[in-house]
């Protein structure tokens, strides 16, 4: 009788066990969880957009850039002062 209360217990420890069974989660169901689930994994995401775009830029500032400019004008034949000075030209000039 001695080693009744013992027995007992080892009967009915199984039961709590049972209790404890796994809930069926699919892997993708888990990764789905713990990725809405992980705050430095969402911050990853939000952050995601903007470094893209600092990437694009500092491509764009490596490349060589290229431009081009024109310009044109005319003088024709005349006479000109400035301060004291009389400048004349007797023929047009283009450029």
């Amino acid at each position: 009788m001695k080693h009744a209360p013992f027995a007992a217990v080892l009967l009915l420890c199984p039961f709590p066990a049972l209790g404890q069974r796994p809930q069926g989660l699919s892997l993708a169901d888990a990764i789905a969880l713990a990725r809405d689930s992980n705050p430095a994994y969402r911050q990853t995401l939000h952050d995601r957009a903007p470094a893209v775009w600092g990437v694009r830029n500092a491509w764009a500032s490596f490349l060589p850039s290229l431009s081009a400019s024109a310009g044109g004008g005319y003088a024709g034949p005349g006479e000109q002062t400035f301060l004291t000075a009389s400048f004349s030209q007797n023929v047009a000039t283009w450029s």
